[in-house]
């Protein structure tokens, strides 16, 4: 595994300037992820699961493609990973990718910094301390067994904040039942209770129970939390300009 970067960034404030004034290239943000105990699924299963990632990863690159630097893809086995310029899409690509696999567990490594190489259209191919950090940060998730996503790179505070967001927000999305995913689904694209129970053609009072089972509230509030965190290390503004 490639060692961590000696300095680390001091906080959300400086850490982008402190990486562009290094290479004179904008930083970004890195996440590899993979899927828990992958290998003890049987063969037609797993196959069947890496079919729906792939599926789901072009999803996702075509969707959020404003805020993807360089493309998601399947790497070794189980393992993807992509790079972001805007990474407060997080919780949005996560849930997407969460809800496209509903029985299986993700382990996520996210980190923070520049390339050292040249940008890429497809996220492989390309080092740097970015790649270094979320290496790190998935071998920590791994030896750990955090879930919901570990952070690395950040600056000691801000990766206090984000992994503590992360694993809340696990844990709700883990404790939903699939009504109660299929509910949030559907508000978190913005549709009303109303519509909900038109929709999925069930009472307006069975939604709203299973909106308070849920935690819906705490979930959207706290995903709200989430993004604010991450704002700062929004960096599309210095890469429109490479």
């Amino acid at each position: 595994m490639n060692a961590r970067p000696t300095n680390s960034i001091p906080d959300s404030a400086v850490a982008t300037q402190t990486y562009s004034d290094t290479l004179k290239r904008p930083a970004c943000v890195a996440v590899i992820a993979d899927i828990v105990q992958s290998r003890r699924l049987d063969p037609s299963r797993r196959s069947v699961t890496q079919s729906i990632l792939e599926a789901v990863l072009e999803h996702v690159n075509r969707v959020y493609r404003k805020e993807i630097l360089a493309k998601f893809l399947v790497t070794v086995g189980d393992e993807f990973q992509g790079l972001l310029k805007d990474p407060t899409i997080l919780p949005d690509l996560l849930w997407t990718i969460e809800r496209a696999l509903p029985r299986v567990e993700l382990r996520v490594g996210v980190g923070f910094g520049p390339l050292d190489t040249e940008l890429k259209e497809h996220a492989l191919g390309m080092d740097g301390p970015v790649w270094h950090y979320a290496r790190e940060a998935i071998e920590s998730a791994k030896a750990t067994r955090r879930a919901g996503g570990v952070f690395l790179g950040f600056g000691p505070t801000n990766e206090t904040v984000l992994n503590g967001f992360a694993r809340l927000h696990h844990h709700l999305r883990s404790s939903m039942s699939d009504r109660q995913m299929e509910i949030v689904d559907h508000l978190r694209r913005g549709a009303t209770q109303v519509e909900v129970s038109r929709v999925l053609a069930i009472s307006k009072q069975v939604v709203s129970k299973q909106v308070k089972a849920a935690g819906w509230t705490a979930h959207s509030d706290g995903e709200a939390g989430w993004r604010a965190a991450l704002m700062p290390f929004n960096t599309s503004r210095e890469w429109s300009t490479k």
